[in-house]
């Protein structure tokens, strides 16, 4: 993938599809736990892809590509949900647009689960649980792309975990 991305960054645009369709679940992943909302989040991704295009050549390091296009989509999703633009949609009513075969039924009935099972927690830990499970970012790696001490990383995977925990046993009650 750094490959594609140094193409990229040098003016070789055949490669920017390969790119998206590679970073497009992930960032998804991200904007949903952050948002909560499947159209602002969708919105955030292709505003992220949007920016990717025009400001690639502003990347110093290619290394860092992930966490530079990660502020990205966070920036983003701050942008939309402080217009206001917040739309209920159901996970069963997207689903028919998303899902295409057995396994991405599947991967979707994992998704809702997981996301349902932090939307109770708040927009930096939603982030972080997404971040740390969904998309397999180390805390170093998440505390480089949010700006944050890794061991507060830790803390707030750890607390979030343990709210988890405590209102699963709370519902199961």
């Amino acid at each position: 993938m750094e490959e594609m991305i140094e193409r990229l960054k040098n003016g070789d645009e055949s490669v920017f599809n390969n790119i998206i369709d590679y970073y497009d679940p992930k960032l998804y992943y991200i904007a949903i736990a952050r948002v909560k909302n499947e159209d602002i989040a969708r919105e955030a991704v292709q505003d992220t892809f949007v920016n990717l295009y025009l400001d690639i050549k502003k990347l110093k390091r290619v290394k860092n590509f992930d966490s530079w296009l990660i502020k990205i989509l966070i920036n983003n999703c701050n942008k939309k949900t402080k217009k206001g633009k917040f739309l209920e949609i159901s996970y069963e009513d997207t689903a028919e647009i998303f899902v295409h075969d057995k396994e991405d039924v599947e991967n979707l009935i994992n998704d809702i689960t997981f996301f349902d099972m932090i939307s109770f927690l708040d927009e930096i830990d939603r982030t972080l649980m997404a971040l740390y499970y969904k998309d397999g970012y180390t805390t170093k790696e998440i505390a480089s792309m949010l700006n944050m001490n890794e061991n507060t990383v830790r803390i707030k995977i750890k607390r979030a975990r343990d709210d988890i925990k405590k209102k699963n046993e709370g519902d199961s009650k």
